[in-house]
């Protein structure tokens, strides 16, 4: 059973949306969170499914183009949070949104430009991190690992407090990985959006052309 966002008996896992990054691999003057998807956008499509989740609160990291993101994207649930030092990177990206939750005792980390992440697949991480509360989980899908990851808040601490610009994943998984829990989910792995073809790929995925009429 799905736990209620309202459960205070239920440890409280946050979600951050980084959707902060300039775009460039790309090669778009548009940063590539607003590209089309359907009747929707990239970002507006993942922001949609964060909030079908028990994620709560939800924070969309806006940096490059900050004001056109916020313009497209109209949340339910979810809030923005300006990232000055967006140029600096993802981890700064994340270190801004969770400065920007609060208290929470967990969050999940979701890229602006990963739009095939499922509702179920963020079910069951969330599930899986409540049950043991470890210092961080990975989603494994089947056998390789990616996103999301969830940081606990002893893992959150340690990110707020870091400096330069080293990957998060490399953070954990390099320094960290006993500390570090791998979920497997049986599902393909979701795609990121940095290049034209990869946005061909992932439009074709989520929203196959139709077949033409004869």
């Amino acid at each position: 059973m799905k736990n209620s966002i309202s459960d205070p008996a239920c440890p409280t896992i946050a979600g951050v949306i980084l959707a902060a990054g300039l775009s460039t691999r790309m090669g778009s003057t548009l940063s590539k969170v607003l590209l089309p998807l359907g009747n929707s956008t990239i970002l507006s499509h993942i922001v949609a499914t964060a909030e079908k989740t028990t994620l709560n609160p939800i924070v969309v990291v806006t940096g490059h183009q900050a004001s056109l993101v916020e313009t497209a994207v109209n949340p339910q649930r979810a809030r923005f949070s300006f990232n000055a030092g967006y140029k600096e990177g993802n981890l700064e990206s994340l270190r801004a949104g969770c400065k920007a939750l609060g208290t929470v005792d967990a969050v999940m980390l979701l890229l602006g430009d990963m739009p095939e992440i499922e509702v179920s697949a963020i079910e069951m991480m969330c599930d899986t991190w409540r049950q043991s509360q470890p210092f961080a989980a990975v989603a494994s899908y089947r056998g390789d690992v990616g996103h999301p990851f969830v940081l606990s808040a002893e893992a959150i601490s340690m990110v707020t407090a870091l400096t330069g610009a080293k990957p998060i994943w490399r953070w954990l998984l390099e320094e960290h990985r006993s500390k570090v829990i791998e979920i497997p989910l049986d599902q393909s792995k979701p795609r990121d959006v940095n290049t034209s073809s990869d946005y061909a790929t992932v439009l074709n995925s989520i929203c196959p052309a139709k077949d033409s009429e004869t």
